[in-house]
């Protein structure tokens, strides 16, 4: 009686341990972790996750016109600025990118008329949305994407005289409220730069106030704003388990 019952003890084991080959070997496998939802097949995967985003720091170029001759060439540079990704990889070496960002873009020049030196800028929420390729399991691809930055505060400094004033104004029409754009970047071992181009006019030309000594001052106003910025990414690790079959195939489980 007790070798029968190891008999079928030692079958029961064997047929479990089969069916789970054949599970891993040809079928789809579904998992799951505290962080994510993870879909692995023999054809491919797919895995959505989050990154937070830190920009060391970007170097902005300005092209500003005033009545189309040139009065502002110049580069400004801005120190941290933060975000957060949103991956979907939905193959091994392609993949999508979304997120939010907070951004900051303006322009600096001197005015002909007063030569005062006025800074204008804007702080934005950005949305990107983008493609990567390359070798996602390593983080080591190319982007690219257009994004919307939707202004939420306009600032302006002026220096007169050696005196600053400065004005702040939310949700300003001074500026369009939403700033389309078009980026191309790269980025390996969490590190990566970004070239970014917003070909609209910074400034809204059909701005009007009664109250100023110029009621439309934009009127004759143009300005695009170029950018490079240099960023590191976090939470971009992981995790893979190598899996090789009696065929001969190679196999990854993929955790963060």
């Amino acid at each position: 009686m007790k070798h029968i019952l190891l008999l079928c003890l030692c079958t029961m084991c064997t047929l479990c341990s089969q069916a789970q080959n054949d599970s891993i070997l040809h079928g789809p496998r579904h998992y799951y972790d505290t962080t994510t939802y993870c879909y692995d097949s023999v054809a491919g995967y797919k895995k959505a996750y989050f990154t937070f985003l830190v920009n060391l720091v970007s170097f902005q170029e300005q092209k500003v016109e005033v009545n189309k001759e040139m009065v502002g060439n110049t580069t400004r540079s801005m120190m941290f600025r933060i975000g957060t990704r949103f991956h979907y990889d939905m193959h091994k070496h392609i993949g999508l990118l979304s997120g939010v960002e907070f951004g900051n873009l303006g322009t600096v020049f001197h005015e002909e008329t007063t030569n005062d030196k006025i800074k204008r800028r804007v702080l934005t929420l950005a949305v990107p949305l983008g493609i990567k390729l390359g070798n996602l399991e390593k983080g080591n691809y190319i982007f690219g994407g257009y994004q919307l930055d939707f202004a939420f505060n306009y600032r302006e400094k002026r220096y007169h005289d050696g005196h600053r004033t400065s004005y702040n104004e939310w949700f300003s029409n001074r500026t369009p409220a939403i700033m389309p754009s078009y980026y191309f970047g790269y980025t390996t071992w969490n590190m990566g730069v970004k070239i970014q181009y917003y070909p609209n006019n910074f400034f809204n030309t059909r701005y009007t106030n009664p109250e100023e000594l110029v009621p439309t001052p934009y009127t004759n106003y143009r300005a695009t704003i170029g950018a490079i910025t240099f960023f590191f990414e976090l939470g971009t690790n992981k995790k893979y388990k190598h899996i090789v079959a009696p065929n001969g195939h190679h196999h990854h489980r993929h955790y963060l």
